[in-house]
């Protein structure tokens, strides 16, 4: 019975890590763009989530491309500034847990005083990778039932989850199953 109580604890420790680290595993990339379709080395990206406020820059590398990850699912504002370019915003650009977004920002010539602005689709697209994820509240923990107290259970609460979690044998949890709704990966969308 020792034992149980050991291995329940580590299980625990373990679900409260794993779910703090996928809180922060969403990103955004993309490729800085003119109207010609020539890349744009050294402009300035930054994105600020407008929930708390906090923002992140970074500077495209010399084929255009940034990478901003290690990111709370949340909703984001996405600038980005070159100098003798229009400044390109994205607003209200929603991250899942655990996406990666991929955007294609096309700087147009003119004074950096002209904003272009682009407003965000309501429905995304994760054309990065195929897994999917949620964050569980405390609330909601304390309150799900548990079959069996088998934790697996809880999978069924995530979007595009499917599965059980099977009964309690002998004081332990029982067999659990878990399907993933969504198709595999396709590999990186074809930018050709």
């Amino acid at each position: 019975m020792r034992h149980l109580g050991r291995v329940s604890i580590l299980g625990l420790i373990f679900l409260s890590g794993s779910s703090a680290f996928a809180q922060f595993s969403s990103g955004i990339e993309g490729t800085a763009r003119d109207q010609s379709g020539a890349s744009l080395s050294g402009a300035t990206v930054t994105i600020t989530d407008t929930k708390l406020g906090i923002a992140k820059t970074t500077t495209t590398n010399d084929a255009g491309y940034f990478r901003i990850d290690s990111i709370a699912a949340s909703t984001y504002t996405v600038q980005i500034q070159m100098s003798n370019f229009k400044t390109w915003d994205q607003k209200d650009l929603t991250l899942q847990v655990g996406e990666i977004r991929t955007l294609a920002p096309v700087l147009e010539i003119g004074s950096t005083s002209v904003d272009v602005t682009v407003s965000a689709s309501t429905e995304s697209v994760n054309l990065t990778s195929a897994s999917t994820g949620s964050v569980i509240a405390e609330s909601t923990l304390k309150e799900t039932p548990l079959t069996g107290q088998n934790v697996f259970g809880l999978t069924a609460l995530t979007p595009g989850m499917t599965g059980s979690a099977g009964p309690a044998r002998n004081g332990r949890a029982g067999p659990s199953s878990c399907r993933c709704g969504r198709a595999a990966s396709r590999g990186p969308p074809d930018t050709g």
